[in-house]
């Protein structure tokens, strides 16, 4: 049996590469009555986590999104007007979510920049029973696991 298919590749740029990264990739026929199959493609590699199950020696918070070399609080302070650490930070406005607390009883993972700017194309970062988790959730608001190991 004949049948065409389109295909559509979502890519995103982060600041730092040079390229475009897929994260999904759409086949959809073109006889409208077959549904479309999308696949969800990690917009990163996994690899570079540590197992999801480490806790972060540096900043005491995140299980499995970041290694201690890239940890995010070594980088200075952004809520606050003096220069200081992160780590070192007692404002009770946190750095991590924006909220009233000191970072250091903020319930949210503490994440890297380029986490960050995959929130914003639904992928959600989780700390959940000492091992890290990552959704992703699509445009009908479905939820995808896209990273839990253990």
């Amino acid at each position: 049996k004949f049948d065409l298919f389109a295909i559509a590749i979502e890519c995103i740029k982060f600041k730092d590469l040079q390229t475009l990264e897929p994260m999904k990739i759409s086949l959809r026929s073109l006889h409208k009555s077959k549904k479309t199959l999308a696949l969800h493609v990690k917009p990163w590699d996994h690899s570079s986590y540590p197992e999801v199950h480490v806790l972060c020696s540096f900043c005491r918070k995140s299980y499995g999104l970041h290694s201690p070399g890239i940890c995010p609080a070594r980088g200075y302070c952004t809520a606050c007007p003096g220069s200081h650490k992160k780590v070192d930070c007692r404002s009770k406005t946190c750095w991590n979510c924006g909220n009233c607390h000191n970072w250091k009883n903020c319930p949210s993972p503490i994440l890297t920049i380029k986490q960050k700017n995959l929130e914003q194309f639904g992928y959600r970062f989780h700390n959940s029973d000492g091992k890290a988790v990552i959704k992703y959730i699509d445009v009908d608001n479905k939820e995808h696991i896209c990273y839990s190991k253990g």
